[in-house]
């Protein structure tokens, strides 16, 4: 699935029965129904794989692509989420940034869960800021693979607003059980 700089600052605006900004996916195709991921980070070219050989401008950009689509989400007293529902297997989708050559790749590694994830944590972990702006480059992909690429799962950060609206409850949501990947993108 390609998506440009302008669809995805469009995405946020798709509207689910809470009344919350979402993008609702659903896996590309199954995995293993035991998801076969490890939460720590690996990175591409280290730990696993090759390096991607990847701009640090270049994942700052898809980073601030889902922080500015929060952010506006915000300004229309909405919340903005990945959403990855509990469909029993361990599927991926992917966002595919062809002008920033990059690639991610979301894994519902709880797919018992309906999970859906801030926008704000997408980010963080891509690189590390927080979702009031401040410099926390701790626990993103960015810091820990620097241009490598690489994969971890996102770690909620369960004080941000998202996280404890009326709609985001009564829906049963929880932030966890998505694993992101951080790749070149595919020709």
């Amino acid at each position: 699935m390609l998506f440009t700089k302008s669809t995805i600052l469009a995405l946020y605006s798709v509207c689910l029965a809470s009344g919350a900004n979402a993008v609702a996916v659903k896996p590309r195709y199954p995995q293993d129904p035991q998801c076969g991921e490890d939460p720590v980070v690996k990175c591409y070219g280290k730990d696993k794989g090759v390096s991607q050989g990847l701009k640090l401008d270049d994942i700052f950009y898809v980073a601030r692509i889902y922080r500015n689509a929060a952010i506006d989400g915000l300004k229309k007293n909405t919340h903005t989420y990945l959403v990855l529902p509990p469909d029993g297997t361990c599927g991926q989708v992917g966002h595919n940034f062809h002008e920033a050559n990059i690639n991610l790749e979301f894994k519902h590694i709880h797919p018992e869960k309906n999970t859906w994830v801030s926008y704000f944590d997408i980010a963080h972990a891509l690189d590390g800021f927080l979702a009031n702006g401040t410099n926390g480059y701790d626990g993103s992909l960015y810091w820990y693979c620097q241009n490598g690429g690489g994969e971890m799962a996102i770690t909620p950060n369960y004080d941000l607003a998202a996280y404890n609206s009326k709609g985001y409850k009564e829906n049963g949501c929880t932030p966890e059980g998505a694993y992101i990947k951080l790749e070149k993108a595919y020709e």
